[in-house]
């Protein structure tokens, strides 16, 4: 397949849901993930209780039970990534967390090292991906296997970069638009908009989506996402995504421009 008059591909590994504007699939879809999504980390499972003896890095936490534990969803700049080390170091270190878990499958998810990515509280009850992403540290990260509380921290996110908290001050981190994307291509990007057109693309199992002109079929800004990543995020299995369901969705994605 060929795509003509495009500025800008980008090839998404998430899609974070702003708003719907439209009364179909994608409505539905929407209020059964709000209905059965969990709003705290503590409806998860609680996998283990333990003493955190070292920060490994931003993303990564070693207990004094000698296991190891990934933050899930989270996606820290390489410029903050002392800032997050210091921050969890600040607070995590010598303290008792609970470690809480997604299990889907009959396993929580693991990383390629056998690592498993968790959900970490603390013992007053703070969450630790709530803090670092509503301080501006991290971004709200999502991925087939790690997904299940992205609506809550799409929400930290948005009060963070609404008061301009941490790294959402500077504008290379800021939310783009399909008029300002131009400037940071090769780079990772937060873009928001509205879908102009969507379809499927089954050449390559697809959707294809357009953040354009509206009444027209001409993309700004184009991306694309994998059906079956998407169909991780739909609870209803028997339910054929179809991607012209999203058109006029506002939408916020992440990915590499």
């Amino acid at each position: 397949m060929t795509l003509k008059k495009i500025s800008f591909i980008c090839c998404i590994a998430v899609c974070c849901l702003i708003g719907m504007h439209t009364g179909n699939l994608a409505t539905a879809a929407k209020k059964e993930a709000t209905s059965t999504t969990p709003q705290n980390p503590m409806d998860l499972t609680l996998h283990d209780v333990s003493v955190v003896a070292k920060v490994i890095r931003s993303d990564m936490i070693k207990m004094k039970n000698g296991k190891i534990y990934r933050l899930a969803q989270l996606r820290v700049p390489a410029e903050y990534e002392f800032d997050a080390m210091e921050f969890m170091e600040k607070t995590l270190v010598g303290k008792t967390v609970g470690i809480y878990t997604y299990t889907e499958q009959n396993e929580p998810p693991r990383d390629r090292f056998g690592n498993i990515y968790a959900h970490i509280v603390k013992e007053d009850g703070s969450w630790v991906q709530g803090d670092l992403v509503g301080r501006g540290i991290s971004w709200a990260y999502s991925t087939p296997e790690n997904r299940i509380m992205t609506r809550v921290l799409r929400d930290y996110a948005s009060i963070a970069a609404a008061t301009r908290t941490g790294f959402w001050k500077k504008s290379e981190y800021a939310f783009k638009s399909k008029d300002d994307i131009r400037g940071y291509v090769n780079s990772y990007q937060v873009v928001e908009g509205t879908i102009t057109w969507a379809f499927n693309d089954p050449e390559d199992g697809s959707s294809i989506f357009y953040i354009g002109q509206h009444g027209t079929r001409e993309a700004n800004f184009l991306f694309y996402i994998k059906n079956r990543w998407l169909n991780k995020f739909f609870r209803k299995k028997n339910a054929a995504f179809a991607a012209r369901d999203w058109t006029y969705a506002h939408v916020r994605v992440h990915g590499w421009v």
